[in-house]
């Protein structure tokens, strides 16, 4: 049976969706276990003196071993970024993003995101793991979902329809659900921790919203490589400092700091660190390909993730011998998981979809084929830009053009790029097309029976290159 190309475009799109939406389900599940290592590293070694024995001021205790645990785990977090970045041969990219307008928003990001949001939820965590409830924060923070896709609304028009609305309800009921099981337990601690996950959920949500259009423009090995160094040379070299001279003097900064260092609990947070690398990446990633709010309501499911995987590693497995401490999860924990994907169910499909026309995934495909100016894209390449950057600005000068014709175009100056493939390429342009910089004109096939897809770019495109690649 011969397979038309507007069949096959509908394929390729629910592939290019999918993948999205593994992408941000992996990011939550990455981050329940960057959650679960990150509290594990906190209890071993001099940590487990400093929070028990009183030595420490309340405000050090509180302020700044958080910032210390949380720069750790963003160093050795973009420490792995790097070295994702150099197996795959992008270091170039990435010293030549940093220097960019988009490199500087995600530097934004990650002081939004990391000396003010993560380190918002590490004392949120520390609080409510003194309180015996640790999990109790996780879906307070989980709001960051509800958050970045309100702000996605505002900030770059993406659409909440009806159904993705009631999805994004349901996972904040289930996320509540989660955590109102371990309320038996609450007491001023628990509260204090649920207030700082509070603001950490808004910092996030702001984070998940720009960076997430930000990559866009970014790969997301560069874009997470920028963001974790960024945040954790600032929560180490700055945040932190200044914290602990405020609790007990500038003396205690380095006498705390070289503890943390020279401890082994240190590979601890290189192994939360290692998670958090696609808990980050993989949001990025998510939010670019299926939009803010779908994405943000995958990842969201570290409401669940994050308790979880605090019970195997210190209640199952019982690593650092605290496991009566950390009891399994109730069924009412359970049932939220179950509603909480149901939720994001809700959101990834309308229900006029999965029970109306089966071939609506077709009819908004562009039927016609091959445009007049097809393949005579002719815009600037300068090999000194990022590769993304490239893609882009290839199309800036309104005509149309598909893959090969972009391969083509940049063979010359990126031929040694790692990343000009035909894969890599198709990706970029539909997640431009998802994010609204390009727009499908048609799709036919070659001679082959293979697939083409031709984009030209839209208005707000070409702003968007002018005010930020220009």
């Amino acid at each position: 049976m011969c397979v038309s190309a507007v069949e096959l475009r509908a394929e390729q799109r629910r592939g290019f969706f999918r993948r999205g939406v593994t992408f941000a389900v992996m990011s939550g599940v990455s981050y329940g276990l960057y959650t679960g290592f990150l509290t594990l590293a906190e209890t071993q070694g001099p940590w487990g003196v400093w929070f028990g024995n009183g030595e420490l001021s309340a405000f050090t205790t509180t302020f700044a071993l958080a910032a210390l645990a949380a720069g750790l785990n963003d160093l050795w977090s973009g420490i792995w970024s790097v070295v994702s970045c150099a197996v795959h041969g992008q270091l170039r990219d990435l010293g030549n993003t940093v220097r960019t307008r988009p490199g500087r928003m995600m530097m934004l990001c990650a002081v939004v995101g990391g000396p003010f949001a993560t380190v918002c939820y590490v004392v949120g965590l520390n609080s409510a793991t003194a309180a015996g409830a640790p999990g109790i924060i996780v879906p307070i923070a989980a709001l960051n979902c509800a958050i970045g896709a309100v702000l996605g609304r505002v900030l770059y028009k993406q659409e909440l329809a009806p159904h993705t609305v009631a999805g994004i309800v349901a996972c904040l009921a289930a996320g509540a659900l989660i955590g109102g099981a371990s309320f038996a337990s609450i007491g001023p601690g628990a509260l204090v921790g649920c207030i700082f996950a509070f603001f950490a959920a808004f910092g996030w949500g702001f984070e998940g919203c720009v960076a997430g259009f930000g990559t866009v423009l970014i790969d997301y090995r560069i874009g997470i490589a920028i963001r974790q160094v960024t945040a954790g040379v600032l929560e180490l070299a700055v945040v932190f400092p200044v914290l602990a001279a405020i609790g007990d003097g500038w003396s205690s900064v380095p006498a705390l700091l070289g503890a943390a260092v020279d401890d082994p609990s240190v590979l601890i947070f290189a192994v939360s660190g290692l998670f958090a690398m696609p808990a980050y990446s993989f949001w990025y990633k998510g939010n670019s390909m299926c939009g803010t709010a779908l994405g943000m309501a995958c990842n969201g499911m570290y409401a669940f993730w994050g308790p979880f995987f605090i019970w195997v590693i210190l209640g199952v497995l019982n690593i650092g011998g605290m496991s009566k401490s950390y009891p399994p999860l109730s069924a009412t924990q359970w049932a939220g998981a179950v509603i909480m994907v149901l939720g994001i169910f809700v959101i990834a499909v309308s229900p006029a979809r999965w029970f109306g026309r089966g071939r609506e995934d077709a009819d908004d495909v562009v039927e016609g084929g091959r445009p007049e100016d097809a393949g005579m894209g002719s815009g600037a390449v300068d090999g000194l830009l990022p590769l993304y950057y490239s893609i882009l600005r290839h199309f800036e000068d309104g005509a149309a053009d598909d893959v090969s014709g972009v391969l083509r175009a940049l063979e010359p100056a990126y031929g040694g790029s790692r990343q000009l493939t035909e894969p890599g390429v198709s990706e970029a342009l539909a997640t431009a097309k998802e994010n609204g910089l390009l727009d499908e004109v048609g799709c036919d096939q070659d001679d082959g029976g293979n697939l083409r897809v031709w984009y030209r770019m839209n208005d707000f495109g070409r702003d968007m290159v002018a005010r930020y690649i220009g």
